[in-house]
């Protein structure tokens, strides 16, 4: 997803936080261009260490920590969970996004330059 896409998907959300995690959150390029994004829109930005970022296993592990302490998707009773080959991380917006037809600010590429 790339940054222009995430700017989209900033200005239609409710919460104030967006979370980057694996391969793209070791990309300091591309976590700064986020910062850049959030900071423009009032956005807190979450990057785990880039230690954390490199095995799909402990992102996995992490993800499930923290909802796990939010109670939030975590079944608590281990005999009700349904083994799925193919479990999403969340709701797949993408087609929302497309339809609303969002419109954002520009944000100057000079932003990105401060990052350097």
């Amino acid at each position: 997803m790339s940054v222009d896409c995430i700017q989209s998907t900033l200005t239609s959300l409710e919460s104030l936080s967006e979370v980057v995690s694996g391969g793209v959150a070791c990309n300091s390029f591309i976590t700064g261009a986020l910062g850049v994004v959030c900071e423009e829109y009032g956005y807190s930005l979450a990057v785990p260490p880039p230690k954390l970022c490199t095995d799909n296993g402990v992102m996995i592990a992490w993800n499930g920590v923290e909802k796990w302490r939010s109670g939030v998707g975590a079944v608590r009773d281990l005999d009700a969970v349904d083994i799925e080959p193919e479990c999403p991380l969340g709701v797949d917006r993408r087609e929302d996004v497309v339809s609303a037809n969002i419109k954002c600010k520009w944000i100057k590429p000079r932003a990105l330059l401060r990052m350097s």
